[in-house]
């Protein structure tokens, strides 16, 4: 199973840190406008892999996990 989660801070970590727990097939992968976020979640073992919007038509299940303003800007 294929997750991209979009952005990967408090909320979005935590969330993949719980699919992680929970489903051992699941592939978690990060998408954030930090680079360093994105670092260190895989340094951490919270993600797997990084990716970009491109990447989501690979996508199982997209979580957006970022302030509702920004969420305006991304979605559409």
């Amino acid at each position: 199973m294929n997750i991209y989660i979009i952005g990967i801070g408090l909320i979005g970590g935590s969330m993949a840190l719980d699919i992680k727990s929970i489903y051992d097939d699941a592939t978690i992968f990060g998408i954030d406008a930090n680079e360093k976020h994105l670092e260190e979640a895989i340094n951490l073992g919270i993600i797997d892999q990084i990716a970009t919007e491109n990447d989501l038509i690979n996508a199982d299940l997209v979580i957006v996990a970022v302030p509702v303003d920004v969420a305006l800007v991304i979605l559409p």
